[in-house]
């Protein structure tokens, strides 16, 4: 009778251990799937913030100066023609889920050749333009704000 109510007594610990090492084996396994999420998500954050960069560099060019002054373009226009930009690349390309790292990757290489131009406000009208195709929410965004993004353009190439 003791060796019946030892054996029960090992299986009970037995299958308590075995409870305990499944429950510590799928909590590792949900904390390392965030992780690698969240690496991604840093990966895809840089990409966003290097074009965010490239185009901070465009609101303060000596090109877009000289042109804001030699042709009388009113800073308030540059500014919110600038500020829509730079709000559609965080709205358009919001999450990783929009957007690929390979589109993003296209994306940075084409700032960087409209970076090496003079920077007018016909290359804020391209970065639009390009913004626009990048992803479902980007091309939504775009379409959905470009009256915005004209009050503001429109009137400078009139200048």
């Amino acid at each position: 009778m003791n060796s019946e109510t030892s054996l029960k007594s090992s299986c009970v610990k037995c299958r308590v251990l075995w409870s305990v090492v499944a429950i510590l084996t799928l909590v590792a396994i949900g904390f390392a799937r965030p992780s690698y999420k969240l690496a991604s998500f840093h990966r895809f954050t840089d990409k966003k913030e290097h074009i965010r960069a490239v185009i901070l560099r465009w609101k303060y060019a000596t090109d877009a100066t000289k042109m804001r002054t030699s042709n009388h373009v009113y800073d308030y226009n540059w500014n919110g023609a600038w500020d829509a930009v730079n709000s559609l690349v965080g709205n358009g390309c919001s999450v990783p889920e929009d957007v690929t790292f390979a589109e993003l990757e296209r994306l940075i290489e084409d700032f960087e050749i409209l970076d090496r131009s003079p920077i007018t406000i016909e290359t804020l009208n391209r970065a639009w333009n390009r913004l626009g195709e990048c992803g479902p929410q980007g091309r939504k965004y775009a379409t959905q704000f470009r009256p915005l993004f004209d009050d503001y353009y429109l009137p400078l190439t009139k200048q």
